[in-house]
């Protein structure tokens, strides 16, 4: 039985051999499915209701820049949510914070989807990202008890195919959703999907750390967990790279769409539809990744995909400033292409440079997880809101930030090379 089988819920005590096996095989595809769930819950909540932008700003009577700071208040409770349940995750286990922390985001997107005002739209938002924040740093965690080298990165990758799916049915299905009605409907939508994965929590995820591995001593014990993730040069490294390369894609997210609507003049289905394409560009990269990983080593991978958005976001700056978001539709063309090979780079170094951070964190998986999705929504949540204060009519903001954080990323992964692993178990 592999280590998936084992971690999902249920026994098959008693059952024929073939009959057990079969059973064993779908639980560990349930299991998959519901730690893909999880991971995804970070961009359904971020990337659903971007096609909703220009209505809500005028619900709401608030510019574009106030809009983008519903994305960033998000990812700043989801970082603090992760340094909260990263923590007790490993001193009380997975599941338990799991669970209800899907049950509480079920019911942030509940208040997000009757608010109203802004402000209590803003309220729901980080509500959104401080209860979500337990499928996104547990998830990982989980995966990291399960496997460990290049086992993780394959796994991982195979939930980089959901969480890379997430970002090109979220905007569809938030612009069907606007077709049917209000952009409420997309809130009252994660609601339904929170409680699918609650349900998934609470049958499907079995619990992986056991008491034995547990850690104590409550704060002063997650101190002691966060110093000994810290002192591992590598992991600091290559989190501090991840986040980088992370904070490139937020500023694209947070612009994009407003970049094809306003910028170009596009509908928000063209919208959807070139988000979409970017996102299969990540889902590609990160499958012929994991297909790679054993004959090609993972940093070289991670070099390979920095190296690309740095070459793709230095064009996409380039044109912007010498065109002044000009060309039209042939500047949406050369800015879609440049997005598209962003995201394409992610799809490859992001499940590499995670298992490379988490290398040496067999012992405080959660706390070093949620310390590195803490980093890197921190750079989010500071890149999304500057690509708006020159306001949605130009696409130069777009171009300078993801070139500045794609390259300020790629000076940290090469950096990570020069430092041996640090086993830490």
């Amino acid at each position: 039985m592999n280590n998936a089988s084992k971690a999902a819920a249920g026994s098959t005590n008693g059952a024929p051999p073939a009959k057990a096996a079969r059973t064993r095989g779908e639980r560990a595809g349930l299991l998959l499915l519901v730690l893909a769930g999880l991971t995804a819950i970070g961009p359904a909540m971020t990337d659903m209701y971007l096609a909703a932008f220009p209505e809500m700003s005028d619900d709401f009577g608030v510019g574009a820049s106030q809009l983008q700071l519903t994305l960033t208040s998000s990812m700043i409770g989801t970082g603090v949510g992760q340094l909260l349940l990263g923590p007790l995750s490993d001193r009380y286990g997975r599941r338990p914070p799991l669970v209800i922390g899907m049950a509480l985001f079920t019911a942030a997107s509940l208040l997000c989807a009757f608010a109203p005002s802004y402000e209590w739209f803003l309220a729901g938002r980080v509500a959104q990202g401080l209860t979500g924040a337990a499928g996104v740093v547990i998830s990982r965690a989980i995966v990291r008890d399960l496997f460990s080298g290049d086992d993780f990165v394959r796994y991982f990758a195979k939930i980089m195919l959901v969480f890379g799916l997430a970002p090109v049915l979220a905007p569809l299905v938030g612009a069907g959703l606007l077709g049917l009605g209000s952009w409420q409907y997309i809130f009252y939508a994660l609601a339904a999907f929170a409680l699918l994965l609650l349900l998934g929590s609470a049958t499907v995820v079995g619990e992986t750390l056991p008491p034995e591995r547990r850690s104590s001593g409550g704060v002063l014990g997650a101190l002691k967990l966060m110093r000994l993730a810290v002192r591992d040069r590598r992991f600091v490294l290559y989190s501090l790279g991840n986040s980088f390369a992370f904070a490139a894609m937020f500023a694209y997210i947070g612009s994009f769409s407003f970049v094809v609507q306003d910028v170009f003049g596009g509908s928000s289905f063209l919208f959807a539809l070139l988000f979409g394409i970017n996102a299969c560009g990540f889902v590609a990269a990160g499958q012929i990744s994991a297909k790679l990983v054993g004959r090609v080593r993972p940093h070289t991978l991670v070099i390979f995909g920095s190296g690309l958005q740095v070459v793709a976001t230095l064009v996409l700056g380039a044109y912007v400033l010498l065109t002044n978001s000009g060309g039209g539709t042939f500047g949406l063309v050369v800015v879609q292409i440049c997005c598209l090979l962003l995201m394409t780079s992610l799809g490859t170094l992001m499940p590499n440079s995670t298992g490379l951070a988490l290398e040496g964190q067999a012992e405080s998986a959660g706390t070093a997880a949620a310390l590195m999705g803490c980093a890197q929504l921190l750079a989010g949540a500071i890149a999304a809101p500057l690509v708006g204060v020159a306001g949605s009519d130009t696409a130069v903001p777009l171009g300078c930030i993801t070139a500045v954080c794609a390259v300020v990323g790629f000076l940290f992964f090469t950096q990570a090379k020069r430092v041996p692993s640090m086993d830490l178990s």
